[in-house]
């Protein structure tokens, strides 16, 4: 299984044609497609559902800059069980 993700503009014709490269011609391909509008520069409006395709893969390792750990002075001293 391959996954392919392409951002397209639909033509006059409200039609959406895309190309997708494959290994073999005259082979079958079974193919799913999940139609969705482009939200670039917008924001959504409800959490999504599940996490965005490779999201963890493009996020894990992100961060640039040092940890800084808060000070332990003030913390709230608690009653034991």
């Amino acid at each position: 299984m391959q996954t392919f993700e392409t951002v397209a503009e639909a033509g006059t014709d409200r039609v959406l044609h895309i190309d997708i490269p494959v290994a073999g011609a005259g082979s079958r391909y079974h193919v799913i497609v999940v139609l969705t509008e482009d939200l670039v520069g917008e924001e959504r409006s409800t959490f999504p559902d599940q996490w965005p395709d490779q999201f963890f893969e493009k996020t894990a390792g992100a961060w640039q800059g040092d940890f800084e750990r808060p000070e332990h002075d003030d913390l709230e001293v608690r009653e034991d069980f």
